[in-house]
């Protein structure tokens, strides 16, 4: 119920490049086509937001094209240590806040998916038991606040 279930915000499937390499025009889908048709490497993770990458670029109809320099990694941390050890022209696909916690160690955000590709997740916080600890309330009742709201937003959580 609304008392016990607060929504936290929506996540986004992003692009990501290592720093000092030119940013591909991700503006459409067709140019989010062509910037994988262009990369030497196609990189993404194992899990949900590399499933829909893999489902994306399947429905872009370049799967068979891509398949043989596509990589894919257990973790976001894992993912983004490939793309920042980069020395061609790879690029990348991840969860946007996944991608601005490695900023600053050689990736950066290129931007979100353009709206006919995009992925979002909504992620929710609930208090689950009968016996939620104060603490608990009061952290739910936190993330409703402006303060964590900016907190949020910052790190790519709309």
């Amino acid at each position: 119920d609304a008392d016990t279930c607060i929504p936290v915000g929506d996540v986004e499937v992003g692009v990501v490049v290592r720093t000092g390499v030119k940013k591909p025009n991700v503006d459409s889908p067709a140019d989010v086509r062509e910037a994988i048709l262009k990369a030497d490497c196609v990189l993404y993770n194992e899990a949900t937001s590399g499933i829909y990458i893999q489902k994306m670029i399947k429905e872009l109809g370049i799967a068979n094209q891509v398949n043989n320099k596509t990589e894919r990694y257990p973790s976001a941390a894992a993912l983004m240590e490939r793309v920042g050890a980069g020395q061609g022209n790879e690029i990348g696909f991840g969860q946007i806040p996944a991608i601005r916690r490695f900023s600053g160690h050689g990736v950066v955000v290129v931007g979100p998916l353009p709206q006919e590709l995009s992925n979002t997740t909504t992620y929710v916080a609930a208090i689950t038991s009968q016996q939620a600890s104060d603490d608990v309330k009061g952290f739910l009742e936190f993330l409703e606040m402006p303060t964590a709201q900016r907190i949020l937003n910052a790190a790519g959580i709309v």
